[in-house]
């Protein structure tokens, strides 16, 4: 009979300290690689390693949950010079678990429009769809470090079959 009490005083202040976070706009940098892409064109298929990833994220963090806009570049050269470059725009879902200490592990989801470039080929507005894990660390209540991992697919479009990549980034977020 203890024992359950003491373990619902310690769900109590538990579920308490994870509805403590603090709620606002948000803007969120990352910078990283891409790993294992696949681009099938129609007439080509490029497999190419180590992109550059860009991003920029402007959102709205309330409590354990957090929606955002998301703008990124990724670019990447083949084995014949020839470039690879992706613009994303995404509408991106979280759920955030917090706990006592300042770690922060973050499951995601996104859908946007993707142009893809390459050689005399490019098709813009792509529908994208993307899943993201991350493990973050707040330095502080406004600053948070965190490694992401994404995986980011295209549907296909006019001139690609498909396109998807695996995404390695560490970003910085500032809670305002």
């Amino acid at each position: 009979m203890k024992i359950n009490f003491i373990k619902q005083i310690a769900l109590f202040f538990i579920a308490t300290n994870l509805l403590a976070v603090e709620s606002g706009l948000y803007l969120e940098l990352g910078m990283g690689k891409g790993v294992n892409e696949k681009l099938n064109a129609k007439e080509r298929d490029y497999s190419h390693k180590n992109a550059t990833v860009g991003s920029l994220f402007l959102g709205y963090q309330a409590d354990l949950y957090r929606v955002e806009l998301e703008q990124s570049y990724r670019s990447s050269v083949l084995n014949s010079s020839e470039d690879i470059v992706q613009d994303t725009k995404m509408l991106n879902f979280y759920y955030s678990g917090y706990n006592h200490s300042k770690m922060v592990t973050t499951f995601g989801a996104g859908v946007g429009v993707t142009s893809v470039e390459v050689l005399d080929i490019e098709s813009s507005n792509i529908f994208t769809y993307q899943a993201m894990f991350s493990i973050g660390y707040m330095t502080t209540q406004s600053i948070t470090i965190t490694p992401k991992y994404s995986y980011i697919r295209t549907v296909k479009s006019d001139d690609f079959d498909r396109n998807s990549d695996h995404l390695i980034t560490l970003n910085i977020r500032y809670l305002f």
